[in-house]
């Protein structure tokens, strides 16, 4: 498989879903998506297709943060906030990681629906969109709203984030809770969902935070890497929709097609790690760029590729 094939059958496949999205009360989940790596590195593609505007917008809600928050003091960093809450303890925001969507390994057709608290990933993005845009909202309110929408903008774009399956091994409620409870062989790790964390294997530790020099060059080299195996106009269509349901759905289809291996506790075929990997970098790229361009349309409507800023 290679990555324009990746790209091409999520297109398809979202096309294709209908998913609507209700309010079932489901078990409440989940650990981590992507790893902070992946969210570091959503958020460096982000940063660099920014317009101005938005870049001093966002410099200075992270600044209200900082004094707080030493690990969050620049916009990549602030991507993981939301996971360091969790560490923490604090665990209020915990459903608005994910949205779990039911994959049943049976033949039930396409007829569908979200399963999930009601405050979800997707409610979440949008309610960040929304305070962003309230001209009346605290500026230590707008502040935490992009911290949450810099790392949710990663969350919905992890397949696992997106999916829980259903089988005689789990069965509902709570299925396998995103992944993690699907046990693999042969990893560094043992749960399917911390693999996708993983990045498929390419991001294998959470990155040091506050970051030193050394570290931003890594995610600068992995940001370049991504960025040239997938530009921007490679995925335009993709990056031109705004709504978070559609990422959600895209992402569970994803999740359908190519996020779960043939069998429980095996070894994961070479072919399977190969197809996660370019849909991991694929899934970064385009949670990059969809980042840039829903806080473009908040601080500069109408921007088109100009000056790329630089990260910080």
């Amino acid at each position: 498989p290679n990555l324009k094939r990746v790209v091409d059958k999520t297109m398809m496949f979202s096309a294709r879903s209908g998913l609507v999205v209700c309010v079932v009360l489901l078990s409440v989940v989940k650990s981590d998506a992507w790893w902070c790596d992946g969210h570091v590195l959503t958020a460096a593609i982000a940063e660099r297709n920014m317009c101005p505007e938005a870049k001093n917008a966002t410099d200075m809600m992270v600044a209200q943060l900082a004094p707080e928050y030493p690990k969050a003091t620049t916009f990549m960093q602030a991507a993981c906030w939301p996971d360091d809450l969790k560490s923490d303890r604090d665990n209020f925001f915990d459903t608005w990681h994910y949205i779990n969507l039911p994959f049943i390994r049976t033949p039930v057709g396409m007829a569908l629906t979200a399963v999930n608290t009601e405050h979800n990933v997707v409610w979440a993005l949008a309610q960040a969109n929304k305070t962003l845009r309230a001209n009346r909202a605290a500026p230590v309110d707008q502040a935490m709203k992009l911290f949450f929408m810099i790392h949710f903008a990663g969350d919905v774009h992890q397949p696992l984030h997106a999916i829980t399956e259903y089988s005689v091994a789990h069965p509902p409620p709570d299925g396998d809770n995103g992944g993690n409870l699907f046990r693999i062989l042969g990893q560094n790790v043992s749960e399917l969902h911390a693999f996708w964390d993983s990045g498929a294997g390419q991001w294998q530790t959470d990155i040091n935070r506050p970051m030193a020099a050394n570290d931003t060059d890594y995610i600068n080299t992995w940001a370049d890497t991504i960025t040239n195996k997938v530009p921007e106009s490679s995925v335009a269509d993709r990056v031109a929709e705004t709504d978070p349901n559609v990422w959600a759905n895209e992402s569970y289809m994803l999740g359908v097609t190519v996020g779960y291996p043939p069998q429980e506790n095996t070894t994961l075929p070479p072919e399977f790690i190969t197809t996660a990997q370019e849909t991991a970098i694929v899934q970064v790229a385009v949670g990059g760029y969809r980042l840039a361009k829903t806080l473009n349309d908040i601080y500069c409507p109408g921007y088109s590729e100009g000056t790329r800023v630089e990260t910080s």
